[in-house]
């Protein structure tokens, strides 16, 4: 059917395409665009969203330049694929990751439930260690690694040497294989058992001190 500014097709008096004076082609909702023999590329919309769906093999893409996908108004980029360069994507207009010729790299801050490095990784501002109950924190201003209180540093297999503050106490404490000991140039100069602790070599008090032993 035809009036004076649409072309209509129908079929069982149900339209199925128009053709409108101002060179639009409009099917209505869930009526397909289709190609290939078996349907296999259909571009419709279903009433409430617009479906792209390849039935066979693989959906290509190609272009000479660059794509880039935008909100509905064209005001805000949601991705943005360059020709021999970068992909970049954004979050409510602002670019958030961002690959680059040696990795990639995300603006802003990345939450992951967890993390696995293979090879380096440089970290240039301050890091937080959050534990259960108890934090520490590299902090790059000051090139210090703070411990807080009851915050341990451990070493050995089998934990056996802390290194921490309790809130009142600096605290060394073996608690695990053998003994501690304190060594300078590889010879034990110091060593603290279960029963008391043994000095190797001599005790040199400051010139005019006194020796208080007992």
């Amino acid at each position: 059917t035809s009036g004076a500014d649409n072309l209509c097709i129908a079929t069982n008096s149900v339209e199925r395409l128009r053709v409108t004076s101002g060179g639009l082609l409009r099917v209505p909702d869930n009526g397909k665009f289709t190609c290939g023999a078996g349907d296999d590329l259909q571009i419709y919309h279903d009433g409430s969203d617009s479906r792209i769906h390849n039935g066979t093999g693989t959906l290509v893409f190609r272009t000479g330049t660059n794509y880039v996908f935008y909100n509905s108004d064209g005001t805000e980029k949601h991705a943005q694929f360059l020709l021999n360069g970068e992909v970049e994507l954004f979050y409510d207009g602002s670019k958030k990751f961002d690959t680059k010729s040696d990795g990639c790299e995300v603006i802003g801050e990345l939450q992951c439930d967890s993390l696995d490095v293979d090879g380096n990784s440089v970290l240039t501002g301050d890091v937080d260690f959050i534990g259960d109950s108890y934090n520490a924190v590299w902090d790059k201003s000051a090139n210090r690694l703070k411990f807080n209180d009851n915050t341990k540093a451990v070493f050995g297999t089998g934990l056996d040497l802390e290194i921490y503050h309790d809130g009142s106490n600096s605290i060394i404490n073996d608690d695990g294989t053998g003994n501690l000991q304190l060594r300078a140039a590889g010879t034990t100069r110091l060593e603290v058992t279960t029963s008391g602790f043994t000095v190797t070599g001599n005790i040199l008090p400051e010139a005019n001190g006194t020796r208080d032993l007992g």
